[in-house]
């Protein structure tokens, strides 16, 4: 196996992980995935084997402690790059990816992008507007019979199911917490979307400086874009489209969201105070 270093992405959703992600794979020397879900087959494997018998008997404990360290290794021997990075699941428990990214690489380090929460609903209700009824979040609204359905605008029960039942927000924002205020708040790096978006060189530079890794000249005027099919059960065409070149999202969160939603959700991040 070549020898790989191992780091990770993670962030709020819609607050241009996608983006950093591209830019960074135009770096030879680099691999940074959409996603593997490698701590979630971690989590699968650490709660089976304290179930096994030849476990309970001391037999051969080296032999799954093995398997645990060698997981990203082997599922990333055919990548012939020196850097990988992997972006966490949002779905997860924090300490379920802190374990794991501790055994993959004792000093790991996380890139963490943010966004304004109120922004980040209105670039969820924007996408779901261009694919009302067969976006995913609809879709399941609607199979649940979600009761802010039933009395509120659609926009308000999206940002409400959002929030509430998909975890794809809740998760992050635990995520965010152990970044600002563990033991581990050193390991990560939170990058604004706003950064990223309007100083862009300058906020890869932070990056590579924080990785340790020898910057490299990017091209910002011409982007690739993730292969569509990878996004396509959300139902929403441009879940993960990004521009050739980079355009700041500029839609005013008061145009779109309702004063319900403002008032319920604009103070979800206040305890981060990095807005």
């Amino acid at each position: 196996m070549n020898s790989k270093t191992f780091y990770f992405s993670a962030g709020l959703p819609r607050s241009g992980s996608t983006l950093l992600t591209m830019l960074l794979n135009q770096n030879p020397k680099v691999y940074a995935t959409h996603g593997t879900g490698l701590p979630i087959i971690f989590k699968l494997l650490d709660q089976t084997f304290p179930t096994l018998e030849s476990v309970a008997n001391n037999q051969d404990l080296l032999g799954y402690d093995n398997l645990l360290l060698n997981l990203y290794p082997s599922f990333f021997s055919h990548i012939n790059k020196s850097i990988i990075i992997d972006k966490l699941p949002r779905k997860e428990n924090s300490d379920i990816l802190i374990n794991t990214m501790k055994i993959c690489n004792p000093n790991f380090k996380v890139i963490f992008t943010v966004r304004p929460i109120l922004e980040i609903l209105t670039s969820f209700i924007n996408l779901c507007n261009t694919a009302p009824k067969i976006n995913i979040y609809d879709k399941e609204m609607e199979e649940s019979n979600f009761f802010s359905l039933k009395y509120r605008h659609i926009d308000e029960a999206r940002c409400d199911w959002l929030m509430e039942k998909t975890e794809i927000i809740t998760s992050s924002i635990d995520l965010l917490y152990t970044a600002l205020f563990s033991e581990y708040k050193n390991n990560f790096l939170i990058i604004k979307y706003e950064d990223l978006a309007t100083n862009t060189k300058e906020t890869i530079d932070k990056i590579y400086s924080f990785l340790g890794v020898t910057n490299w000249e990017h091209d910002y005027t011409n982007i690739k874009s993730p292969n569509l099919n990878d996004f396509k059960h959300y139902g929403i065409p441009n879940l993960h489209t990004v521009q050739k070149t980079i355009i700041k999202s500029s839609t005013n969160y008061k145009s779109v969201l309702s004063e319900y939603t403002i008032n319920k959700y604009k103070n979800t991040l206040n305890f981060a105070n990095i807005f």
